[in-house]
């Protein structure tokens, strides 16, 4: 009896339970991967309006990663180097199906997205119709379920592969802001650096097209998958009417992001209420320093605000001098 083999086998499995999946070899396996495929969804656009008919998109991230390449036994090398690279796939994920379940007045009215695979590393978008009732308002959690198979195993023999798969399944919250239209905050122009692989700034310039000052505001980048942020918000102050602030937005951006122009969502808070604003992001090809012209329009646009609000001040005192001479005048 070959008791160091049965030990071998025996040591591997306890490895794998630590990683919560039980290794299975075949009877001339050489390596055993240790790893599964990991799901990280999130909402590209999770502001939707009261009694409308949306498409609510959703990125789904494939983050698993190999844990342990587990040898079991020695053999032919090429071979072995060959199984060793297949083994890699055992945290790509195939035929997924993906189901999204609504929440009180929230529906989902489209059928299971399907995709054929989602290799690790990789980012598929996922596009739900979705219905909110009339009265809709506030938070509201989704639920996200997939349904897939990952390969759990592969032998290598004459130059050939064969793999051994399992099905699998994971579920995830996905959460959504129903409000109706607020005109009050407004972007009046978006400048970053930011391109694949790397970190910067985003210069928002948001206005106060309301009535009232809206007060203590402060802003914090929704980031979903390329781009990833702190939960840090940047403090606006006070913001009166007519008004304009540059808000500075950190973000890191993957890799693999494509070079297009992204909406990324900012939630403002101010008078302890919500709101949720659009930001169009557009990427850049390398790292590259804010265009001057761009730097220097930043600021401007911040001052049009205060200077159209000064600007209706003068008018309207200029209108009241106006008509008191008129009256005097006519006496």
């Amino acid at each position: 009896m070959n008791w160091p083999l049965i030990l071998l086998c025996v040591l591997s499995t306890l490895v794998a339970t630590g990683c919560a999946e039980e290794l299975m070899f075949f009877a001339d396996d050489h390596y055993k991967a240790a790893g599964e495929p990991e799901f990280k969804a999130s909402a590209v656009n999770p502001v939707l309006e009261p009694g409308t008919n949306s498409t609510l998109r959703i990125t789904l991230e494939n983050v698993g990663l190999v844990q342990e390449l587990i040898p079991n036994k020695a053999g032919d090398a090429a071979e072995i180097s060959v199984e060793a690279k297949e083994e890699l796939h055992s945290v790509d994920a195939d035929n997924i199906t993906a189901r999204l379940s609504g929440s009180g007045p929230v529906v989902v009215t489209s059928a299971p997205r399907v995709l054929a695979s989602l290799p690790t590393g990789d980012v598929a978008q996922l596009d739900f119709n979705v219905t909110t009732g009339v009265g809709a308002d506030g938070w509201y959690s989704l639920l996200l379920e997939t349904e897939y198979e990952h390969q759990m195993d592969v032998k290598v023999s004459n130059s050939s592969s064969s793999s051994l798969y399992r099905p699998s399944n994971s579920s995830q919250k996905i959460s959504i802001l129903v409000q109706g239209p607020d005109r009050s905050l407004k972007v009046e122009g978006v400048v970053s650096d930011l391109y694949p692989g790397g970190n910067g700034t985003i210069l928002a310039v948001i206005k106060n097209n309301g009535q009232d000052v809206a007060r203590n505001c402060t802003a914090r980048l929704m980031a979903v998958p390329p781009f990833r942020s702190s939960s840090e918000r940047y403090s606006l102050g006070d913001l009166p009417p007519g008004q304009a602030v540059v808000a500075r937005l950190t973000a890191t951006v993957d890799g693999n992001a494509a070079i297009r122009e992204y909406r990324l969502a900012c939630e403002m808070v101010h008078d302890n209420q919500t709101v949720m604003v659009s930001l169009p992001v557009l990427l850049k090809k390398s790292p590259e320093p804010f265009p001057g012209s761009l730097v220097i329009a930043i600021p401007f646009l911040a001052l049009i605000g205060g200077m159209a609000l000064l600007w209706r001040e003068k008018q309207k005192r200029s209108g009241r001098t106006f008509r008191r001479r008129k009256r005097w005048m006519g006496r």
